[in-house]
C-alpha cells in the first residue's frame, strides 16, 4: 500500500468534517447561555397602578444546566433606579433599591417568595414616578456574569413616600 497524499488528505478532511459536525451538537451545550426574563413589570413602558403588582420578579437559568428557574445560577442582582437616574446613560447613577438573590425566587422585594413593595422586611414604598429595573445573573459555571437586562415602567399607585 502506498502513501498517496490524496488519500491521506481525504481521510484527514473526512475526520475533520465528522469532528466539526459532531461539535455542532456539543458546542451549544458547552457554551450555553444564561436566560433572563423579567416577569414583573411584564413589558417595557408598563404602567403599574396597584401596589400588589410590584412584585418585580425575574426568571433566570443557565441552559447548560436545564430550563427551570434557578438552574445553574449562582446569584441574581436586581437594581431599581428612579428616572432621571438612568444606568443605561450614566454609570454613576445611584439605585434607590438593590437586592442580591442567591436562591429562587429572584425578586427585588421578599425572599423565598416575592412580595409587593413595602410588605417584606427591609422593603420600601416607592413614590409614584418613572423607574428602571435592571437585572443580571452570575452563572455557577466559571462565575460568568451576564449583561444587564432592563425594564422601564411607571408607578402610579398613589404612594407619595
Amino acid at each position: 500500500m502506498t502513501n498517496n497524499p490524496r488519500i491521506i488528505i481525504g481521510i484527514i478532511l473526512a475526520v475533520l468534517i465528522i469532528a466539526i459536525a459532531g461539535a455542532v451538537f456539543v458546542l451549544p451545550r458547552l457554551i450555553g447561555e444564561v436566560v433572563i426574563t423579567i416577569n414583573q413589570p411584564a413589558a417595557d413602558g408598563m404602567v403599574i397602578e396597584a401596589v400588589s403588582d410590584t412584585l418585580f420578579e425575574a426568571t433566570v437559568w443557565d441552559t447548560r444546566y436545564g430550563t427551570n428557574n434557578g438552574e445553574g445560577i449562582k446569584e441574581v442582582h436586581l437594581e431599581l433606579y428612579a428616572l432621571p437616574e438612568d444606568p443605561r446613560q450614566n454609570d454613576a447613577a445611584e439605585p434607590v433599591f438593590v437586592q442580591l438573590e442567591q436562591m429562587i425566587a429572584f425578586c427585588l422585594f421578599g425572599g423565598v417568595t416575592c412580595t409587593p413593595m413595602g410588605e417584606a422586611e427591609g422593603s420600601i414604598m416607592l413614590p409614584d414616578g418613572d423607574y428602571v429595573l435592571r437585572v443580571r445573573a452570575v452563572s455557577r459555571r466559571g462565575d460568568e456574569t451576564t449583561d444587564w437586562v432592563y425594564r422601564e415602567f411607571t408607578l402610579v399607585t398613589g404612594t407619595t413616600e
